[in-house]
């Protein structure tokens, strides 16, 4: 069940009628049904692995409950307090916190991995039906949500959840199998389970998002998307000029693409009550590439910064790294930044290894991986030059040279998502710089004015938004019929406009 069919809004729009007609304590039931409904619409083997992700997620979950709850008994014992009934276990709560790891990134390999490496072996193991393998919807998103509910639970976050339906919903709620944001028990419970009254205002803001979302998708990143198919998916590889509009377009077409996708599924949850966290914050305003990536997907930064980076950093590991610089003289100061450093490439390298397989993602984890690390090291030197060419960090022109930097840093990270090995998006970025007069993939003016015409409507969004004023409030607080009219011609432009010939799914669906 494509998200941007008739037949998607149909199903929505049966799930709010059952949902507000149903009473409260039902209404977290009907996203169960309707998830499940979602999962067997696109291939009903996906069932099974949220019932697997669901189970190891709560057995583990309660085990280290239990373990925890024996502890705290064990203290109050020493402390000459009442002694509950003891929940003992032969194990500790790292044991089970690492089966449960295991599990997920087991299945997350075999599934995701697994396929790529055995190559023509997968076809023979099909024939026969031994094992057909195929790819789950989300299960990149709903690893990494399972695995930050055990933790959560093991540094008592949260307590393990006892009821197993209601976990269920969180690993598999149907909006985020799509292509995220990638969120917590912590974040999603509270808004499954609290009071869901009918509210006008939430349909109409939700609708609102999802035609947005629509508008990114369907007319400016699918059309972009047959300029850069046309230039990077021939047998040979493109030069100069071609390479250089390709990456500018591939990066709209990704951006439009990614965040047109999130705001879709956004304003689906946000029909039923249930806000999900943001996913984008005006990436293309960063001044860094640092602060580029806290913009772009925030959730999976968020989810790399508590269980890679943090936890990277205050481990034994980070500390006796520190201690072996200082006996070599290493100032603390410098052995911190290396370890921050450090942290940035463990983190890019597993952000790469989750986007899939093939060198192509590693290279370019590695790519901003090191860029990261060098920024790090060299913040003080960076520091030091400024000073001595006397530059206001500022003023308006030092911020704009930052965020264009920025852009060309990113666009140039995009080679290794063009090209179908990390060999060819290095030959990518050699060829770019050559001008050998090679004919020009033409994109026709109607179609680059279309595109031009959504790239400066989101431009304007972007910048009332950086300003921090909400687009659909500012536009709530005028006359309902001139709100109507907005979203109305926004509405038909996506009808006129939609490249549906061209249409493919959603970029991130694959990851």
């Amino acid at each position: 069940m494509d998200i941007t069919t008739l037949g998607f809004l149909q199903f929505i729009g049966v799930g709010l009628l059952v949902y507000y007609l149903l009473p409260q304590k039902c209404k977290w039931m009907v996203l169960l049904v309707m998830s499940f409904i979602f999962y067997s619409f696109v291939d009903v083997r996906n069932v099974f692995f949220i019932l697997a992700f669901t189970t190891s997620s709560y057995c583990f979950g309660r085990a280290i409950g239990k373990v925890s709850l024996s502890k705290s008994v064990k203290k109050i014992d020493k402390m000459g307090g009442g002694c509950p009934k003891r929940n003992g276990s032969p194990f500790s709560a790292k044991f089970f916190v690492i089966c449960a790891i295991v599990v997920d990134i087991l299945i997350l390999v075999l599934i995701k991995f697994l396929p790529a490496s055995l190559n023509q072996k997968v076809v023979l193991y099909s024939r026969y039906k031994l094992f057909k393998f195929f790819m789950p919807i989300g299960i990149s998103y709903y690893t990494l949500m399972s695995i930050s509910y055990v933790l959560d639970v093991y540094w008592e976050k949260n307590k393990a959840e006892h009821n197993y339906f209601r976990l269920m919903l969180f690993t598999g709620y149907f909006p985020l199998l799509v292509q995220g944001p990638i969120s917590k028990w912590g974040q999603l419970s509270e808004e499954f389970f609290k009071e869901h009254k009918y509210d006008f205002k939430n349909i109409k803001y939700g609708i609102e998002l999802m035609i947005w979302g629509f508008f990114k998708k369907l007319v400016v990143a699918d059309r972009a998307g047959v300029y850069v198919n046309n230039v990077f998916g021939g047998n040979e590889l493109p030069q100069g000029f071609n390479v250089l509009v390709g990456l500018i377009l591939y990066g709209i077409q990704l951006y439009f693409d990614f965040s047109g996708g999130i705001d879709v599924i956004r304003g689906v949850s946000e029909c039923f009550d249930v806000k999900l966290i943001e996913n984008f914050k005006q990436p293309y305003f960063s001044n860094s590439l640092g602060e580029f990536w806290r913009r772009w997907h925030i959730s999976l930064g968020d989810w790399m910064k508590d269980y890679i980076f943090y936890p990277f950093t205050m481990s034994k590991t980070c500390r006796n790294i520190k201690k072996a610089l200082k006996k070599i003289h290493v100032s603390s100061k410098v052995a911190t930044q290396i370890s921050f450093a450090i942290a940035d490439l463990l983190v890019f390298f597993l952000v790469g290894i989750w986007h899939g397989t093939g060198s192509k993602f590693l290279a370019w984890g590695m790519y901003n991986g090191l860029i990261l690390a060098f920024s790090v090291l060299a913040a003080p030197l960076y520091e030091r030059i400024k000073k001595t060419l006397h530059i206001n960090d500022k003023c308006k022109g030092w911020l704009y040279f930052c965020i264009f930097r920025t852009l060309v840093i990113v666009t140039i990270g995009w080679v290794f998502d063009c090209g179908a090995t990390a060999s060819e998006g290095i030959k990518l970025f050699v060829n770019l710089f050559r001008f050998t007069g090679e004919n020009i993939v033409g994109l026709g003016k109607f179609q680059a004015s279309i595109i031009l015409f959504g790239c400066i409507l989101q431009l304007i969004v972007s910048i009332i938004h950086e300003k921090g004023i909400s687009v659909r409030e500012k536009l709530s607080n005028k006359p309902f019929c001139l709100q109507l009219i907005v979203w109305t011609v926004l509405f038909q432009f996506i009808l006129y406009f939609a490249a549906t010939s061209r249409a493919g799914g959603f970029m991130y669906a694959q990851f």
